[in-house]
């Protein structure tokens, strides 16, 4: 089934469900860069998941787009954040707490993999039970464009940002974000990564 979420920012969240048999943990999957619920690597692994009984929750994350129901260009415009990931995942974590799934697995491939370990970062009481990480590296950027992005000011409260034009993974020079958008991605380097790892209580696996 094809449920519907609204979320605090207003906008409307997607996600594919099944219920699947009570008792066994309910397995949330989240797509890598840029894709949708319907990306292959983990809509195969839902289907095979809930072949054999497991509950499954596969979301599409919005975005910044209402429904969204197919890849995000990298001409498109990208004014979502990190933190606009996190905060929608965690309200799928509630909507299968409140449906009755006290035990949750996360698996997230690539930057799907990077926006659960954020949302375990930063809810220490998460109601999950273990977690794994496809693909979990660094998104790839310009290190001197990075490097440049990251030295200047703050903007100042209330000021138009304009869209720039980034590298961010397969996005050479194309990736049309705000500079804040672009570095809640960018800012999750190796060494946060591992330091973030580290912080996790909840037992994981890492698939590379």
């Amino acid at each position: 089934d094809t449920v519907e979420i609204k979320f605090t920012s207003g906008l409307v969240g997607t996600a594919d469900y099944r219920a699947g048999k009570t008792g066994l943990p309910a397995v949330l999957l989240l797509h890598g860069f840029l894709q949708t619920r319907n990306a292959p690597t983990m809509s195969h692994l839902a289907d095979a998941l809930s072949d054999v009984g497991y509950p499954t929750l596969v979301p599409t994350l919005s975005l910044g787009v209402s429904r969204r129901n197919k890849s995000l260009s990298c001409e498109a415009v990208h004014k979502h954040t990190l933190q606009h990931d996190v905060q929608e995942i965690s309200q799928w974590t509630h909507w299968l707490a409140n449906r009755g799934h006290q035990k949750i697995v996360m698996i997230g491939h690539s930057s799907g993999a990077k926006d659960i370990l954020a949302y375990l970062a930063g809810t220490p009481n998460a109601p999950v039970e273990r977690a794994v990480m496809v693909g979990i590296t660094p998104i790839e950027v310009d290190a001197e464009q990075y490097r440049k992005a990251r030295a200047e000011q703050p903007a100042a409260p209330g000021q138009v940002l304009p869209l720039r034009r980034f590298t961010m993974a397969y996005c050479k020079h194309n990736y049309a974000a705000t500079l804040p958008a672009y570095l809640s991605y960018a800012d999750w380097t190796g060494d946060l990564i591992l330091h973030q790892l580290d912080r996790i209580k909840v037992p994981m696996e890492i698939v590379l």
